[in-house]
Order: structure tokens, then sequence, then C-alpha cells
């Protein structure tokens, strides 16, 4: 059976209530992009709004210095990126499809099932091997390449490219969030959260902004965590090549000759 007949097949077998939500004999084994792209520059980009006002800065300093670039979720479509990475299952049916098998491969979690991969992705893919610590203290990548993680995607892609082998890894568009916008009694105003270069559908809704709050914090966590790890390890810590909430990132010198 051809590889196009059979990712049809199996979506066919795949849609709606059939599609299983996370893989139940996951085995954690040595990732194939390990090691993949030893001693490059690695710019791992969100989708802050602060991508639309460095966009054209960002691109002249991929291509000056010849970093890799791996898209989180939402890859706005004036990027091009050589990876697109998904961790979140929601997301990943909402964009899976828009992997741009031409010019990326994207990054999956190796917990999506078989069927929902096939379903919602066309381009050839790398399996994340990583383990959900459900602690934001508690992210490494381990001297087989397996990632301890608990975060966001964003921040697991940060872990992948470290575990690609990066001697600097960059960030752009992690935004993060403004907490002095939370008001009235504590709730976050929905209207003022904005911080997407696009906005995903039904972001704007109390809930969902609360949700997004609590998750900023643990990527902030999380983030530093990662940094505490590379010092240990004798890597490069994170630098954001853009203004950043998550913490003491950005240094705009990177971006300050182009």
């Amino acid at each position: 059976m051809s590889g196009t007949i059979q990712r049809m097949a199996q979506r066919l077998l795949g849609r709606g209530d059939q599609i299983t939500k996370v893989r139940k004999d996951v085995v954690l084994r040595t990732p194939a992009f390990y090691n993949r792209h030893l001693g490059r520059k690695i710019l791992v980009m969100g989708t802050g709004s602060s991508l639309r006002e460095h966009g054209q800065k960002i691109k002249e300093f991929v291509a000056t210095n010849d970093v890799i670039v791996i898209g989180t979720n939402m890859v706005p479509d004036t990027f091009t990126v050589d990876y697109h990475g998904f961790s979140n299952r929601r997301r990943f049916r909402q964009f899976g499809r828009s992997i741009d098998a031409a010019s990326s491969r994207g990054l999956l979690s190796v917990h999506f099932p078989d069927n929902m991969i096939a379903t919602y992705c066309d381009a050839p893919y790398d399996l994340i091997m990583w383990l959900n610590t459900e602690d934001p203290l508690d992210n490494s990548v381990g001297e087989n390449g397996v990632i301890r993680h608990y975060g966001t995607s964003g921040t697991l892609m940060m872990l992948v490219a470290y575990a690609m082998g990066a001697d600097q890894v960059y960030i752009a568009g992690m935004d993060g969030s403004d907490l002095s916008v939370i008001k009235n009694g504590g709730q976050l105003d929905p209207h003022e959260y904005r911080h997407t270069y696009y906005e995903y559908p039904g972001f704007a809704d109390a809930k969902q902004a609360e949700k997004s709050a609590y998750w900023f914090q643990i990527q902030t966590k999380t983030m530093a965590a990662i940094c505490e790890w590379a010092i240990s390890q004798s890597r490069n810590p994170l630098v954001s090549l853009t203004p950043t909430h998550c913490g003491p990132y950005h240094d705009p010198s990177v971006l300050g000759s182009h």
C-alpha cells in the first residue's frame, strides 16, 4: 500500500470519535533529531505580536547567521520555518495541516497517537521523546536526547533545540503577558489580553484568558529552569531577539546591527 493511500485509509479510520486522544504504548528512545544540528544556532519562534515590529530584522538575522528556525503551533504566514512543532492536541488539530511539507518538517509529541497524526499531518515529521514531569522546575535534556518537561509547546521546543545540539538557542515572539492587566477583583480583562500575532479562535473569552495567564506563569518558571539546566551543562542560556515579559532574556544588541 502506497504512503498516500495508507494515510487516506488511516484518516478514514481516524475521524471523529475514533481518534485516540493519547498514545498508550509510549516508549521513550533517542529521537531521530538528536544532535542533528550540533553546534548550530537555532531560533524557537512563538506567536507574540513583537514579531510584527521585529519581523524583518529577524529574517535578516536568520539569513545572515544561517539560523535554523522552529515554529510553534501557528506560524505566521510571513515567516518560513525549518521545523513546525506541536505538543498540544488542540493546537495540532487546529494548525497541524499548516505544516509546509515543501520547506518544513514536523516536530510532534510522541504522545500523539498514530491516527491523530495521520489525520492532521501531511508533512514528514520527527517525534519528540519527552516525559511530562508536572513540575516547571524539572526541565532538562537527557544524555540520550529524551526530554523532561513541564510547560508550554514553546518551552518544549526550546529543549528540542538543545537536544538537536544547538550551540545557541534564540527565542522570538515569546512575549508572554503583562500581568498588570489582571483587574476587576483579580480577573483578567479579556479585551486587554492581546499579545498574539494572530488571535486564536475563542482566545479572547474570559475563561481562555485566565487559562493563558496561568500558563504564562508556568512558562516563566520553565524558562528559568531551562536556563539553569543549560548553564549546569556548560551550554549557553536562552537569548530573546524580541522583548518579553517572561524574564531577562532580551538582548536588543543582537538585532541592533540588522
